[in-house]
């Protein structure tokens, strides 16, 4: 799935105004999952309850089962065998056309290299090839939010993949399409691999199966610049009714907060926004993913019913005490959230205790919590500064990295 990049600067955000979001009760609970002594509670249960009677299935009824078993082994090979070809045709275009660009540039070479075609390997694998257009961070992110509709343009689902990557230092982690596909260090016609989740009808004990895999690769970047104003004008009145939803969206999501600390959150926020609130699962603010790899490092986690959270969404939101209320808006700016706090556990007495019992200089977990905490102090220092000595950055694109 070959996609265009447009840097966010140049792409103002959706006009959907914040104001027409559903507030959403997220109760938090700030236990980590580690420290749920769930296994102690099973262990019990096994000890003092009558073991459950074998339950069989006849051939009949069994059926489907046994042939979805016997056919996923081979399915699982010709996909990553789909895959492999697929890289390897992309990583082999990646290598012609980064000769042609250096030999353009030393005035050996003229006109434009032939794009990329690969109309018969992905006949003759059976794929679909479809391009991504070119958008802004925001604006891609506003056209995949929420749940798949029946009539959403084929790249949409890759906006909601995902994936998994290791390392010694941070352990395993998820990580978005979004992330990774408007990533500054991702070069031109470099393939890498995203999948749907894994679903339970097409995964076992002992091989996981998403329900969708995509090859993705960048095949152009749209230097940022300052069009004309009749060129963007809509976008521009977008742009600015977003901004001004998103202000208004606040002020009313603050007094229903106000209301909501006193009282539930259906009725501080009325009978038309009381539909739409929901009730997540508890969650922390960091978790850790795949444990069954021996842990990993420490990553935001997720909550039901809320897309594109970023660490100030979690922070509005564990600012809070149990009973009060409070607003958070998500990552892209355009979606203002009620948030109620209905417990967490442990105490915040137990955790301060739990966190004076550790060693910082052993702990793993805070170290790495500290280094992210860190990076972002320099992050925030940097762009002050850029901004306080009003620094404009003048960079020429690497030709030999194709950026």
């Amino acid at each position: 799935t070959p996609a265009a990049e447009t840097p966010a600067a140049e792409t103002p955000a959706a006009e959907t105004p914040a104001a027409e979001t559903p507030a959403a009760e997220t109760p938090a609970a700030e236990t980590p999952a580690t420290e749920t002594p769930a296994a102690g509670s099973d262990s019990e249960t096994e000890t003092t309850s009558e073991p459950s009677e074998i339950q069989y299935e006849t051939l009949e009824e069994a059926e489907d089962k046994i042939r979805s078993s016997i056919a996923r082994p081979k399915a699982r090979e010709r996909l990553d065998q789909a895959v492999e070809e697929i890289s390897a045709a992309v990583k082999e275009y990646k290598t012609a056309f980064g000769k042609f660009r250096l030999q353009k540039e030393l005035g050996k070479a003229e006109g434009d290299f032939a794009p990329l075609d690969l109309t018969e390997l992905t006949k003759k694998l059976d794929v679909t090839l479809v391009d991504v257009p070119a958008s802004g961070f925001a604006e891609f992110a506003m056209r995949v939010r929420g749940e798949a509709q029946e009539d959403d343009p084929a790249y949409f689902e890759i906006g909601r993949a995902t994936q998994t990557t290791f390392n010694r230092n941070s352990g395993m982690q998820t990580i978005s399409f979004l992330q990774v596909a408007y990533s500054q260090q991702v070069n031109l016609y470099t393939p890498d691999e995203f999948s749907t989740p894994y679903s339970q009808e097409s995964s076992t004990q002992f091989m996981l199966t998403p329900d969708n895999v995509f090859v993705y690769w960048r095949t152009q970047v749209i230097e940022s610049r300052v069009p004309p104003l009749e060129e963007i004008r809509e976008k521009v009145v977008n742009a600015w009714k977003q901004r001004e939803a998103v202000s208004f969206a606040m002020k009313e999501a603050e007094a229903i907060a106000a209301q909501a600390s006193k009282e539930s959150l259906e009725s501080a926020a009325g009978a038309e926004l009381a539909k739409r609130v929901f009730e997540p699962a508890p969650f922390t603010w960091m978790s850790r993913g795949m444990v069954a790899f021996g842990g990993g490092a420490p990553s935001m986690s997720r909550i039901e019913g809320v897309d594109f959270i970023d660490h100030a969404f979690m922070e509005a939101v564990f600012s809070l005490e149990p009973g009060e209320a409070g607003v958070a808006v998500d990552l892209p700016k355009t979606t203002v959230y009620v948030v109620r706090m209905e417990s967490d556990s442990p105490s915040a007495k137990v955790r301060r205790e739990q966190f004076l019992a550790t060693n910082p200089t052993t702990n793993r977990d805070i170290q790495y919590l500290a280094y992210l905490e860190k990076q972002r102090l320099f992050n925030a220092w940097f762009d002050d500064m850029e901004v306080e000595l009003n620094v404009a950055w003048r960079r020429r694109p690497d030709s030999l990295g194709m950026r």
